[in-house]
């Protein structure tokens, strides 16, 4: 029951997003936010590029501000994006976190089809795909650009 909540609260997330990256003016229904440090870099699955994968950056409790998130390009690259649509994070420490969503049998989503109507699934391991209690994927962004890497593991 847990798994089909977070396969469920995942699906959902994977939706909203698109429609906050389409739907969506800048800062349409967010204050503006703070001072937004540019946060970019690569992430690799096993050593190779993690081409579509969604990251949330979720602000710890000693963060204000409502954290953001990114999409990695073919080659596994990304930028964060504040949720008021500008580039950028606030100063303050966010937990990481990883999904991509598949077909059951790992292949794709198809062009043109929703998440939900294909029955997709998280592909990511939930070391990956949830806030982690050891803090193996916490950010600490300052007043200076950050160029960071992260390094996932399948197994």
């Amino acid at each position: 029951m847990q798994r089909q909540s977070l396969i469920s609260g995942l699906v959902l997330t994977s939706l909203l997003i698109p429609a906050m990256l389409s739907g969506c003016s800048k800062n349409d229904g967010y204050e503006k936010p703070g001072a937004l440090v540019q946060i970019d870099g690569t992430v690799t699955l096993d050593g190779a590029p993690w081409p579509g994968g969604t990251m949330s950056f979720l602000p710890q409790k000693t963060t204000t501000g409502t954290g953001g998130f990114a999409i990695t390009d073919a080659s596994g690259k990304f930028t964060a994006t504040h949720f008021s649509m500008e580039p950028g994070l606030e100063a303050g420490t966010y937990d990481v976190t990883f999904s991509k969503l598949t077909l059951p049998n790992g292949d794709p989503i198809p062009e043109g089809k929703d998440a939900a109507d294909v029955g997709a699934v998280e592909s990511m391991p939930p070391r990956s795909a949830n806030v982690q209690p050891d803090g193996k994927h916490v950010l600490v962004v300052t007043a200076e650009p950050q160029t960071v890497n992260y390094d996932l593991k399948s197994k």
